[in-house]
């Protein structure tokens, strides 16, 4: 169901990284995300959150969700310059439908090698 994309959210802790505290929310779990934030004070009160809607349709490669990585400099006089290699960054799990309970499962939506690396089978980087 495309309108479930549209309804859903990622809320990112802007204090951490390699993807400690990002939550993937929508209509479906939104009640359970505010019931853990009220017991497990996941949002914590002296931090800055950034909510940015769902990118959708995701890029996939072999069926899972992806994002690539290039650098580039941009100096003063307007001249880019683009790094000649880039990086491909892949979710672990194959990415489904939203009509699954998939906005729990972080392996399906999270494309950072940080949170990726600990499944070796699944992990080439």
């Amino acid at each position: 169901d495309d309108n479930a994309y549209t309804q859903t959210w990622v809320i990112k802790d802007a204090n951490c990284n390699g993807a400690g505290g990002i939550w993937i929310v929508s209509k479906r779990n939104l009640g359970e995300f505010l019931m853990r934030k009220q017991s497990d004070e996941i949002l914590i009160e002296d931090h800055r959150y950034v909510a940015q809607k769902y990118a959708f349709p995701p890029l996939l490669w072999k069926g899972r969700k992806s994002h690539v990585r290039c650098y580039c400099v941009l100096t003063a006089d307007g001249k880019c310059y683009v790094h000649r290699k880039a990086f491909l960054h892949v979710a672990n799990s194959s990415f489904t439908d939203f009509t699954s309970s998939c906005t729990s499962d972080q392996c399906v939506h999270i494309t950072n090698c940080c949170a990726n690396s600990h499944d070796k089978e699944k992990f080439a980087g």
